[in-house]
């Protein structure tokens, strides 16, 4: 009996958490949109894009080899501990190398666009 309000609240919570990812941004967007205009807008998508590349490199397998890695060792509960331990240290370590080369591409792109910028400041 246990089992089953469980179910039923995991399905209501879903469901909730469902309708709110589609509710909030209907909410939000016309907003936003107002509030930042179009060029804002832009900037944001293209901050968007950049860092969900970022995220994709630093996330390149490690789901997967995870997977199979804690599959391997999960009757023993010290090695599936000290897998997962290892699984979130890369993990945390690519994230920051993948952050390092967010950072230095933006340092990058202020400094063309300081470079490239002044010609057409004139115009």
């Amino acid at each position: 009996m246990k089992k089953n309000k469980s179910i039923k609240l995991n399905f209501i919570m879903n469901v909730i958490l469902t309708m709110s990812s589609f509710i909030f941004p209907l909410i939000t967007f016309p907003y936003v949109s107002r509030i930042l205009l179009p060029e804002g807008t832009g900037k944001v998508s293209f901050a968007t894009s950049l860092i969900s590349y970022f995220s994709m490199f630093a996330q390149l397998g490690i789901p997967t080899y995870g997977i199979r890695a804690c599959a391997k060792v999960r009757d023993d509960k010290e090695e599936l501990t000290r897998t997962t331990q290892e699984l979130v240290i890369i993990n945390f370590v690519i994230y920051c190398i993948s952050g390092c080369f967010n950072a230095c591409s933006k340092i990058e792109r202020r400094k063309s666009l300081i470079y490239y910028r002044k010609p057409y400041d004139c115009i």
